[in-house]
């Protein structure tokens, strides 16, 4: 019976040993990649990262002229300046340091999301990508507009510019309330109301640009009056100090308005007003099928006289 063990082991791992066969087979028949020696070491070299940083703009803006157009919104602003603050930027004048280009994309991406309008804009760069000294802007005390400052772009010229990335002409190297400072202090006058346009990070927004935006706006009140807006860039721990329900104009933030349905709402309230109502009947003309109805009649919501008779009660 003893002589009988060795026989049933060996029956017992036999399907081990075909296996194991059939495996040695394979990897006889495995396939062996041939490559060249090479007896120098291999050398990597920079990878071209150029690519990368720039700003692929896949912006698509939406047009608010046929809205313009349908409902007779009114134009209300004049005078346009706008102010890009890149003083806190310490690669500048780099192009893709972390304040010019959102500020730069945010200008960019406002103009492109503005209709097409007969306006001239002043815009000016604070920081050290100055390009510019302040005797370039030539103030005179015989200026009556803002349109007499030089120099001026309209929307495509300045959309150009942009585009290239190019840098505007500067007010400074100082910091925001500094450049408030210069605009207070020359001789502007305006037959219409100015906006103002601050492109800015959140933390320029301290006691200082505050107390020289109240100067400005009290020297701006002489004669028009100013409206304020501002794009804020980063953190938004000051909007509180900018915002105030007693003043025109308000802040948002850059990142809230980066997409178009929001650029284009903002365009919207900036630069229009309530559409078109000639008669003053409360019923905007882009609805009122009766445009010429007399004072003192009440109409109803097309716009045509409620009652036949002449009693306006």
């Amino acid at each position: 019976m003893n002589s009988r063990i060795p026989i049933l082991l060996s029956l017992r791992f036999l399907p081990f040993w075909i296996a194991l066969l059939l495996l040695c087979g394979c990897a006889s028949h495995e396939y062996v990649i041939n490559a060249p020696k090479h007896d120098s070491e291999a050398r990597f070299e920079d990878y071209a990262t150029a690519t990368f940083t720039r700003v692929h703009d896949v912006f698509t803006p939406i047009r608010l002229q046929t809205k313009a157009d349908k409902q007779q919104l009114q134009v209300k602003v004049s005078n346009l300046l706008v102010l890009i603050d890149t003083s806190l930027d310490e690669q500048a004048p780099e192009h893709y340091s972390p304040y010019f280009l959102p500020a730069y994309e945010a200008l960019h991406r406002f103009v492109h999301s503005t209709p097409d309008l007969p306006l001239q804009t002043s815009v000016f760069e604070i920081g050290q990508s100055a390009r510019y000294s302040l005797s370039d802007l030539q103030f005179t005390a015989g200026q009556q507009n803002l349109a007499q400052v030089s120099p001026r772009f309209d929307l495509h010229e300045l959309d150009l510019k942009l585009e290239k990335r190019d840098h505007l002409p500067s007010l400074g190297q100082g910091q925001l309330a500094e450049s408030l400072d210069i605009l207070t202090a020359n001789p502007w006058q305006f037959s219409e109301p100015l906006t103002l346009l601050i492109i800015a990070p959140w933390q320029q927004i301290n006691v200082h640009s505050i107390r020289a935006l109240n100067m400005f706006k009290k020297r701006m009140a002489i004669h028009q009056g100013v409206c304020v807006y501002m794009i804020g860039i980063g953190a938004r721990h000051s909007r509180s100090r900018f915002d105030n329900a007693e003043d025109c104009g308000f802040s948002v933030s850059a990142e809230w308005i980066a997409q178009p349905a929001e650029m284009a709402y903002f365009v919207e309230r900036m630069m229009y007003s309530f559409p078109a109502d000639t008669d003053n009947d409360g019923i905007y003309d882009f609805v009122d099928q009766c445009p010429d109805s007399l004072p003192g009649r009440i109409v109803n919501s097309q716009g045509c006289y409620q009652f036949t008779s002449g009693r306006s009660h």
